[in-house]
């Protein structure tokens, strides 16, 4: 994984990040034991600690619900009450809207997992394969967004699907250029840490005022892009243009 929120730009190996997610799942299952599955919101629009979460999340049994403290204050509460949301987890250091510091948190800081000290308890039985995996919402441009629950015998499916039909495998370099909101790019995540591929995470202004910088900084093969973003690629300038195998729009 390759954080570009970051400066310089942080690796994480596989390895690290077993261990970084498997450290935080102990601490949620502290908090919401995997017997009782709840919904955990993840309040980290980018980088390694929002991967990082969605996997302790999913290896805790219990299911995530992706938001953007940036959203509006009436829209979070809507999500958050609708999901019933038990448990929020945060990058170490931020500060809580009122309806997420009004509900159980943890703080994420994955320096401090990365060093933590100590073996690792038994983990978590499997989740079945149609348990809840995680919970998105509609945009809401027609009335109250909608929550939609996607299991995880659903988004197992997707990626093994999506990593044969796009080529992703361990050679492979996936951008994720897209808002956590945007719901594809959950299933690209997905699908890269999947295959065993490189996940690369831009800082979202980055991937919005200088695309193409991006994709030659993460030497990406593949993106993951709403046709709004892809578009401010530009094409009068030869320095700007970037060769791709796969360009995925959603």
């Amino acid at each position: 994984m390759l954080d570009l929120c970051e400066s310089p730009p942080c690796e994480v190996t596989y390895g690290a990040l077993v261990w970084v997610t498997a450290r935080l799942t102990e601490r949620i299952c502290c908090e919401a034991p995997a017997s009782s599955p709840v919904i955990v919101a993840v309040l980290a629009g980018q980088g390694r600690v929002l991967v990082v979460s969605m996997l302790a999340v999913l290896a805790s049994g219990h299911a995530f619900l992706l938001l953007e403290a940036s959203l509006p204050a009436s829209r979070l509460e809507y999500m958050m009450q609708d999901a019933a949301v038990a448990l929020v987890l945060h990058p170490s250091g931020s500060s809580l809207p009122p309806i997420a510091a009004a509900l159980p948190s943890l703080a994420v800081d994955v320096e401090a997992l990365l060093e933590a000290k100590g073996t690792l308890g038994a983990a978590p039985p499997p989740a079945a394969d149609e348990s809840i995996a995680y919970v998105c919402y509609t945009s809401g441009s027609t009335g109250r967004p909608k929550g939609v629950l996607v299991s995880r015998g659903s988004l197992a499916a997707y990626a093994a699907s999506n990593a044969d039909e796009h080529a992703i495998d361990e050679r492979s370099r996936v951008l994720l250029a897209s808002s956590v909101l945007f719901d594809p790019s959950i299933g690209e995540a997905i699908t890269a840490l999947f295959a065993g591929a490189t996940l690369c995470l831009p800082a979202r202004a980055d991937t919005l005022n200088d695309l193409g910088g991006v994709l030659r900084r993460s030497a990406a093969t593949h993106v993951c892009a709403a046709p709004l973003v892809c578009s401010t690629l530009s094409v009068q300038h030869p320095s700007q243009c970037v060769a791709l195998p796969r360009a995925v729009a959603h």
